[in-house]
């Protein structure tokens, strides 16, 4: 009795691993299918999920807008159909630059290989530039392992420490001063503004908080808070214009923690002496 149950249990034990493997081949092989279809029916799946190819603008918004979403099974659907990474929207940006300044990782993956990293929008905003404003920090590293010239800056001369203030990314902002890659803490862009201005003239709180860590004690040394944008603000000007107390009483922490430091490091030379 007892054996013919432990028989029972164990065909059924084979029999649903069994189901299992089988499930598991069709979905392999459902997926090995999708990545092999052809032009015309990726078109056609996506003409029926409400994106016609005969509509070539629409068609070339859907599939911008998916990149923007992350949702990459829809994304290869449209690059079977013949889209591709350097694709542009109408304002120039490649399909890469909005996957990156999306914070679309996984999609900025797949097309880093197959894509022009130095193409520009019509901004000269690149890639790079996009990551650090609205990307992550594994963006920054992936693209330095890349090879990207971190030094490029858009038309207005705006750097990456600029894009990454300019967009409140604390995450970008940290992995650009982590693996060396701000070069002048004091550059202006065409309209006289620095990252510290850029940070100031869109809100950017968290920014300057982040900055105010001991961490960046040996930049801070070399920051100029005299520096004004085309309108002669400095950025303590600029943030009492906004009235913005919050951020009036960061800079000036900063200054003041800048004067102790700089004092420090005299006294040290004096002692050494």
């Amino acid at each position: 009795m007892y054996i013919s149950k432990f028989r029972f249990l164990v065909w059924g034990a084979m029999i649903f691993c069994f189901s299992l493997v089988i499930i598991f081949s069709s979905v392999l092989a459902e997926n090995k299918k999708d990545k092999n279809l052809s032009v015309s029916e990726a078109r056609e799946r996506l003409s029926n999920m409400g994106w016609s190819y005969a509509n070539e603008k629409k068609f070339k918004q859907a599939y911008f807008k998916q990149i923007k979403k992350g949702d990459w099974e829809t994304v290869q659907l449209f690059i079977m159909s013949g889209m591709t990474p350097d694709t542009r929207n109408r304002f120039k940006e490649t399909a890469t630059m909005v996957a990156a300044g999306s914070g679309q990782l996984e999609i900025l993956v797949q097309f880093i290989d197959i894509s022009d990293l130095t193409a520009r929008d019509r901004m000269g905003w690149t890639v790079s530039l996009n990551a650090a404003k609205g990307g992550t920090s594994k963006m920054i590293e992936i693209l330095n392992k890349k090879k990207v010239d971190f030094k490029v800056k858009s038309t207005n001369n705006l750097d990456h420490l600029m894009a990454a203030a300019f967009g409140g990314n604390v995450s970008t902002f940290q992995a650009l001063f982590k693996l060396g890659l701000v070069y002048d803490l004091n550059a202006q862009d065409n309209n006289g503004k620095s990252w510290l201005i850029h940070a100031v003239s869109n809100y950017r709180k968290e920014i300057l908080k982040e900055f105010a860590k001991d961490k960046y004690n040996n930049y801070l040394l070399h920051v100029n808070f005299e520096l004004t944008d085309s309108r002669g603000n400095t950025a303590r000007a600029l943030a009492k214009n906004l009235n913005q107390p919050l951020l009036v009483t960061i800079i000036d922490t900063l200054i003041a923690k800048q004067k102790e430091l700089r004092q420090a490091q005299k006294n040290a030379v004096v002692s050494v002496n």
